[in-house]
């Protein structure tokens, strides 16, 4: 006891020991471990637990022989040999052949509790419709937020309706979107929608939707903004550049009833067509609608006949192909509605004396009265007090279809079409090198001064060792140079192992320029000379270059202090190789730009 107790025991050294000496484990046979701990510590201390297991055998208020055979266990598949058959001495356990090929192809691992991606336990809905695909009820009563995802790609048919070369989602759209948004919220009436901007879609580029839809009113009616953005793919990782959202529309949703079922049932008792109705030649129509600039393909030339009598308009509609097959699944296919009014538009483009096309500006009272139709016996009358024309529709049996009270037209032109595209686009801008027009030598007849070493210019610049030398020389009286040029770095620098090291050549020279340029500022004897700093390979400037890291970030030191200090600074940079005298530098002194590249002799 005394030795136990008073005498190092060296616990630590003997474990170490074991596994210097190869213990694949340490077992400690006790009550209870009391050990383990020590010895985890000490193989971790060798950095040896892959190699080395540390086990114990009972534990206090767990002794029996099933926590013995547990541990067993736990050695067993440690890789310590076991010889099991002690254990079912005078039983009837055999060992069997583990299954094979299935066993093998079959994965046993856990499923997480709730698949990764699934958006439904942060409170997002999934919406059953091609334009919308989720709902999100917003906190403190604010209203429900519907958001989807379009393209010219998921949703091939909107290629076909264009309007001077560009691809627009049809106003039409817009009144879907907001019908399954009140489909989902009990309020099946679109009761205004105003276009505020259009929407126009680029091949290769995704649109998120987003509908924000506000609380009930007590009156059963609901605010809502349509808005969209660009989702530019940026590379291979998945990732996307998002733009910035633009509203595109606003409106109101209603719980109110149809009050107009009476008139689309009135529509479908008269005689079809209308007695009194002149025919209108739909290819001829088409062909008008196309000198006016709407490019609509086959998808959107749904109108297959038509009549005029007076102000009214008649015309039967229809959807084909894929189209047809996908109207279960719209209240109307946006493609169906939009070829109701086109018998309309084709009337309306004389009145615009050449100002732009007629386009949907608004539609008040949208209600769909039985959804999926693939086609349409549709009447335009002029709406009460002059407000645009009503639009009643009914299928080929007679049957209610839908209802817009008032359809508004204003012209739009091919200037404000692509102000519109532009809108929300940058995103989409990406830096380019442009070639700039050659000035001519003797344009520019300034004086040039040249500091350090690796630039050799015409015999009439003069050379100066450092910005010491030259601020002492025009102390003497020698004229400020208009233009001082420096080769950055130094060529002269001394370069020892590390330089060659990128990250560590970027913090030494960024901060030796850093250091040059606001002695520069205060040197007042340069006055307003500007400072022009030569690189070698720091932009990409043509197809095919890598630019060398740590120049590009002198690049990007002098950028910050060109927008600090405006005109007291140029950067430019050359090809690796080309020596200096081989360049044009009264040119390009001459053009004037803050950033200059010199590829094969252009600038």
């Amino acid at each position: 006891w005394y030795r136990n107790l008073r005498l190092p025991v060296r616990f630590n050294t003997v474990v170490e020991a074991l596994i210097d000496s190869g213990a694949s484990a340490l077992i400690e046979v006790s009550p209870h471990p009391g050990l383990t701990v020590a010895m985890t510590a000490a193989v971790e201390g060798k950095d040896a637990s892959e190699q080395v297991a540390v086990l114990g055998s009972l534990r206090r208020d767990d002794g029996g022989l099933d926590r013995f055979l547990t541990s067993v266990a736990e050695a067993h598949v440690h890789g310590i040999p076991v010889d099991w058959s002690r254990r079912f001495e005078g039983t009837d356990a055999r060992r069997v052949d583990l299954p094979t090929y299935a066993f093998q192809r079959r994965h046993y691992w856990l499923e997480p509790a709730r698949p990764a991606g699934d958006l439904t336990a942060t409170g997002v809905g999934a919406v059953e419709h091609p334009l919308l695909s989720a709902v999100l009820s917003l906190a403190g009563g604010r209203g429900t937020a519907f958001s989807g995802r379009i393209s010219l790609t998921a949703q091939p048919w909107l290629r076909d309706h264009a309007v001077f070369d560009r691809v627009l989602l049809p106003a039409t759209a817009f009144a879907e979107l907001l019908l399954a948004a009140g489909g989902e919220l009990g309020c099946g009436t679109v009761e205004e929608l105003t276009l505020e901007a259009p929407l126009v879609l680029t091949e290769g580029d995704d649109v998120a939707l987003e509908l924000l839809v506000g609380a009930d009113d007590g009156d059963g009616r609901r605010a809502v903004e349509v808005h969209s953005r660009t989702l530019a793919p940026a590379g291979a990782g998945g990732d996307v550049e998002v733009g910035e959202w633009v509203r595109h529309a606003g409106g109101v949703l209603s719980a109110e009833p149809s009050p107009r079922a009476d008139a689309v049932h009135a529509l479908a008792g008269e005689a079809w067509p209308p007695q009194g109705a002149e025919p209108v030649d739909v290819a001829a129509m088409y062909d008008h609608l196309a000198d006016a600039g709407f490019g609509y393909g086959p998808v959107f030339q749904g109108v297959v006949a038509a009549w005029r009598r007076g102000e009214e308009t008649f015309c039967e509609v229809a959807l084909g192909g894929d189209a047809a097959a996908d109207a279960a699944a719209f209240g109307v296919h946006p493609a169906l509605l939009d070829a109701s009014f086109h018998a309309l538009l084709d009337g309306l483009i004389s009145e615009t004396d050449g100002d732009g096309v007629p386009l949907p500006f608004a539609l008040n009272g949208v209600r769909v009265l039985r959804s999926g139709a693939t086609s349409l016996r549709v009447a335009l009358t002029p709406a009460p007090e002059g407000h645009g024309c009503a639009l009643v529709a009914a299928d080929e049996a007679g049957r209610a279809v839908l209802e817009v009270d008032a359809l508004v037209l204003r012209p739009l032109d091919a200037a404000g079409l692509g102000a519109a595209g532009e809108a929300g686009g940058d995103g989409l801008f990406r830096h380019a090198w442009v070639e700039l027009p050659r000035e001519a030598a003797e344009e520019w007849e300034g004086q040039c001064a040249v500091l350090g070493a690796g630039l050799d210019l015409a015999p009439d610049a003069t050379h100066h060792h450092n910005l010491t030398t030259l601020v002492e020389a025009i102390e003497q009286g020698v004229e400020i140079p208009d233009a001082v040029l420096v080769a950055v770095p130094d060529p002269a620098a001394a370069h020892d192992g590390a330089r060659g090291d990128a990250a560590v050549r970027a913090h030494e020279d960024v901060t030796a320029l850093l250091a040059f340029l606001q002695t520069w500022l205060r040197a007042d004897a340069v006055g307003d000379a500007q400072l022009v700093l030569v690189t070698r390979g720091a932009m990409a400037a043509a197809h095919g270059e890598s630019p060398d890291a740590a120049c590009a970030a002198l690049w990007g030191l002098v950028r910050s202090a060109q927008s600090e200090h405006p005109g007291r600074f140029v950067l430019v940079d050359l090809e690796a190789g080309v020596a200096s005298p081989e360049v044009d530098w009264a040119a390009v002194l001459a053009c004037g730009e803050p950033q200059v590249a010199v590829r094969g002799g252009k600038l």
